[in-house]
């Protein structure tokens, strides 16, 4: 997980301010990680979304 947060975050740096591409989404129920993006922000000041958990079918 932290090589795929290193690439997001390095291509977020990359991207305008003005439009969003990056949707931070927590699968499980987690702490979002206070890794800076640069610019006095980090991923927690991101807006995110919280999945639901999927029922396994039986």
């Amino acid at each position: 997980m932290n090589e795929e947060l290193t690439v997001a975050i390095e291509e977020l740096r990359l991207r305008p301010t003005d439009r969003a591409w990056f949707i931070p989404v927590l699968l499980d129920d987690c702490e979002v990680p206070d890794r800076s993006i640069g610019a006095g922000e980090t991923l927690r000041t991101l807006q995110w979304i919280k999945l639901p958990h999927s029922r396994e079918r039986t």
